[in-house]
């Protein structure tokens, strides 16, 4: 007696087996190669560059406002001091140090803080306007002389120093943020842009303050670099009304809910 093989397939069931999967691999949506955060887009072409896009300009030309008086404490600072308020050299550098040892320590602990709340916008417009504040008490300062309370102006150069740390950790956030979503495959060229115009500005600063100080004095290019905090705080608020920013969960939300 002949017995069939286990193994033996039936001829219909095989046709029918093949239909099967040739319907499936007819109707399953094939996945694209691209970027798998933006995978309906083409790779960029040059229109999609940050060079073209007047949003990521604005973040530039916020940023780089700033650094207009970056750049002048980091060159002149000892010698604005010394110069406009009649300090010995060492005691300039003193105020000094107190200026960049509380720009490091606030640029720190303010960045985490931001990153632990999941918001930049308030700490730009809060330490843009605490920079202006500070700006505009040493100007008033500056006219005294040795007159000027040492102990107030190094008060003054402490906050500024706070002022400034808390807006450049949370300013890079923001800008990466906004350049991953719209520019994946180009956040180099968005970020070299920016460091080429900020140190252009840099370079501005190096070349006229020293002029413009000899001509009218310090107060004068103080009142430069306070136009420019006010720029940067106009171009935030813009930014935020062009370009919301989210709002996501905090940290210690997202890492219960995982």
């Amino acid at each position: 007696m002949h017995h069939s093989s286990p193994s033996a397939l039936n001829p219909a069931e095989t046709g029918n087996s093949l239909r099967t999967l040739a319907a499936a691999a007819l109707t399953t949506p094939r996945k694209p190669r691209n970027c798998p955060k933006h995978p309906s887009t083409a790779s960029p072409t040059r229109a999609d560059s940050p060079v073209r896009n007047p949003t990521a300009w604005m973040f530039v030309a916020a940023m780089s406002s700033l650094f207009l008086l970056l750049g002048t404490l980091n060159a002149y600072g000892q010698v604005l001091v010394g110069e406009a308020l009649g300090v010995p050299v060492r005691i300039a550098s003193v105020i000094m140090m107190s200026f960049w040892g509380a720009n490091l320590v606030a640029s720190l602990s303010i960045s985490r803080w931001s990153d632990r709340i999941q918001r930049r916008t308030p700490f730009l417009l809060a330490g843009g306007s605490a920079t202006a504040a500070a700006l505009t008490i040493l100007i008033a300062l500056l006219p005294l002389g040795t007159a000027a309370p040492t102990l107030v102006v190094v008060a003054v150069f402490i906050g500024l120093g706070v002022a400034l740390g808390a807006v450049f950790g949370p300013w890079m956030a923001a800008f990466a943020a906004y350049v991953e979503e719209t520019h994946v495959d180009a956040q180099g060229t968005a970020f070299g842009l920016q460091h080429l115009i900020s140190r252009l500005v840099v370079l501005g600063a190096v070349l006229l303050a020293p002029r413009i100080a000899d001509a009218a004095g310090w107060s004068a290019w103080l009142l430069v670099t306070l136009a420019a905090t006010g720029a940067f705080i106009a171009l935030v608020l813009a930014l935020h009304r062009r370009a919301p920013e989210r709002t996501p969960e905090p940290v210690e939300q997202r890492s219960a809910a995982g």
